[in-house]
């Protein structure tokens, strides 16, 4: 995936940058040839350098993961109009989001079950997005076995947030914020 592979090439930049910092501060550090006041300016002089460039490429980093978020969240519950569009389909879909938010799981799983025997993929789309955004698991699997249609796109999202997203796992938190994490001196 394209938005997947621009921020683990973010990530490496970040990585490398920090790995490049790190050899260089250990040069000075090491150096026999510099004095401790002199080692000490060349490091004080260099941190805000590294710094800036650190703050830059961390928030292209920041920038890549919320862009592929919102790309993969459109991608997956937003609107798509289809060659076989009938009007009014935009604002049929608008009112489905309407009427599924706030639901109980057994009122969405009613809805659902019309949806499948009408067979609309428009509702059965506000019905996933209502089930991801409320974790109702077992209702976005019923959901996505009667429409297999919509595993593809929605399994992409889930497996971004569990990289990248608020459902990252605990090792995976620790990960990104040893990345982002400043360049040690």
């Amino acid at each position: 995936m394209k938005v997947i592979r621009e921020i683990e090439s973010k990530a490496r930049e970040i990585a490398t940058y920090k790995s490049n910092v790190r050899r260089e501060v250990e040069e000075i550090q090491n150096s026999n040839d510099l004095t401790a006041g002199a080692k000490q300016r060349l490091l004080s002089e260099a941190r805000p350098k590294v710094q800036e460039q650190f703050d830059r490429l961390k928030s292209g980093y920041l920038e890549a993961v919320e862009a592929a978020r919102r790309e993969l969240y459109q991608d997956t519950f937003g609107y798509r109009p289809g060659l076989r569009e009938t009007p009014g389909a935009r604002e049929h879909y608008g009112r489905l989001l309407n009427e599924v938010a706030g639901k109980s799981t057994a009122a969405i799983e009613k809805m659902l079950q019309n949806a499948a025997l009408a067979g609309d993929t428009l509702a059965a789309q506000a019905i996933l997005k209502e089930c991801y955004e409320q974790n109702y698991h077992d209702l976005a699997a019923k959901c996505l076995e009667a429409f297999p249609g919509l595993q593809s796109r929605y399994e992409s999202l889930l497996e971004f947030e569990a990289a990248y997203g608020a459902r990252r796992s605990p090792e995976r938190k620790l990960e990104e914020r040893m990345l982002l994490s400043y360049p040690k001196f």
